[in-house]
């Protein structure tokens, strides 16, 4: 992303670079979200992990053939060591104890205690950044108005589409009662379109500009979100959901384009690494504490009753994983899980078949496996039937809807 910032200057080639970086990204999400489902289905959902070993190996062998080595510029200082500490346990005890407060109440010490530690690391960060002689993000790059506000939308946006992702892949898997392949597949429209729409940001932001780019795809993903927040426990996949996730996949791509240029607004050779690395850093942030949030805080029990500890499977009904040990490698095919009633509902379809209608309140747990365009992957178990599907769906709507009135007040 430095490379694009230095080489294309002006922003409308800038915009045109970026849609096609992130074109060559939503292939990879293509092939992620269809790979992982193949894996899951055939083999085990531990592949989606172990898959990227090779890959990795592939490129740590093929770097020093292909890319040729240069000399790094002499710069004095050393290296931001205490920054980096800091700036790396903070977010991380945020999420953590974010995910805590899943199991246990705001004011008990494993919760509050990373968390106000979390939000302690980043303070101390701050201070260390102001003292350091060669900081790792100098304070000074925040003093551009448009690159702060760029990345802090880019936090709310990140989040809106990790959790939307997220749920609604428990929807098709859960509710809807396709299986993993089935439910990668279900993704591909959303690539295509995510694609279409990456390849022609470049053109709108040149016709209207990197500020009304950015607030239509606030717009496309709010409106998206609303959509998402009304499927029903009886839906189907064509009208309920695909409508739902076209939409934000084009608000997705006109939003994180036109949000990245203008991150990378005024920068220099000396600070454009810095724009790039502060740029994919909050991105990544906002998925994880999107999920965070979605997963993690417990809701309020009702009607004044204390708050319990969530209940768990009895060992009669608890899914039967592939345990690891060189005797058991590789693991055998998907594992088997219990059969839980699962009654048709006539009155809808989802791919042609009766959809499943499930354990509407009861506490259930499923695995949800995704892959994005990075090659991260989830396998999550996710306890449902305590906050309303919507909700969540609701809240990613109010994301975009944030960034809509931020971008239309700072953003050039």
């Amino acid at each position: 992303m430095s490379l694009i910032a230095l080489l294309f200057t002006e922003p409308d080639e800038r915009a045109r670079a970026l849609g096609v970086w992130g074109a060559i990204s939503g292939l990879g999400m293509a092939g992620g979200v269809v790979l992982s489902g193949l894996l899951t289905e055939l083999l085990h959902w531990r592949w989606i992990f172990l898959v990227n070993l090779p890959v990795t190996i592939a490129v740590l062998a093929l770097t020093p053939r292909l890319v040729e080595r240069d000399r790094a510029p002499e710069r004095g200082g050393g290296l931001d060591v205490p920054g980096a500490v800091l700036l790396t346990a903070g977010p991380l005890a945020l999420v953590f104890g974010v995910l805590r407060a899943a199991h246990r109440p705001w004011d008990d010490p494993a919760v509050a205690a990373p968390v106000l530690g979390g939000f302690a690391a980043l303070a101390a960060f701050a201070l260390v950044e102001r003292r350091s002689r060669r900081p790792l993000v100098p304070p000074s790059f925040f003093a551009d108005r448009t690159r702060t506000v760029a990345n802090a939308a880019t936090v709310l946006l990140s989040a809106a589409f990790s959790t939307t992702f997220f749920i609604v892949t428990l929807y098709l898997q859960d509710v809807l009662g396709l299986s993993p392949l089935e439910t990668g597949l279900s993704w591909l429209p959303f690539c295509a379109v995510l694609l279409a729409a990456l390849l022609l940001t470049g053109k709108v932001i040149a016709r209207v500009g990197t500020k009304g780019t950015a607030l239509a795809g606030a717009a496309a993903t709010a409106a998206g979100a609303g959509l998402l927040s009304r499927m029903p426990v009886g839906g189907g996949l064509w009208p309920d959901v695909l409508p739902g996730t076209i939409a934000m996949a084009a608000g997705m791509a006109l939003g994180l384009i036109a949000l990245q240029n203008a991150a990378l607004h005024g920068v220099t050779e000396r600070d454009a690494g810095i724009a790039s690395g502060v740029q994919r850093s909050v991105d990544q942030l906002g998925g994880a504490l999107g999920l965070a949030v979605l997963v993690g805080p417990r809701p309020p029990s009702p009607r004044g009753r204390p708050a319990t500890s969530p209940r768990r499977w009895p060992a009669s009904r608890r899914p039967s994983a592939t345990r690891w040990s060189p005797s058991s490698w590789p693991p055998s095919a998907s594992p088997s899980w219990p059969a839980r009633p699962a009654p048709s509902n006539p009155g809808s379809a989802a791919l042609g078949r009766p959809t499943p209608v499930g354990q509407p309140r009861a506490a259930r747990a499923s695995i949800s496996t995704s892959m994005d365009g990075w090659g991260s992957s989830t396998a999550t178990v996710v306890r449902q039937g305590r906050t309303p599907l919507g909700q969540f769906a609701s809240t990613n709507s109010l994301y975009a809807s944030f960034i809509a009135g931020k971008s239309s007040r700072v953003l050039r």
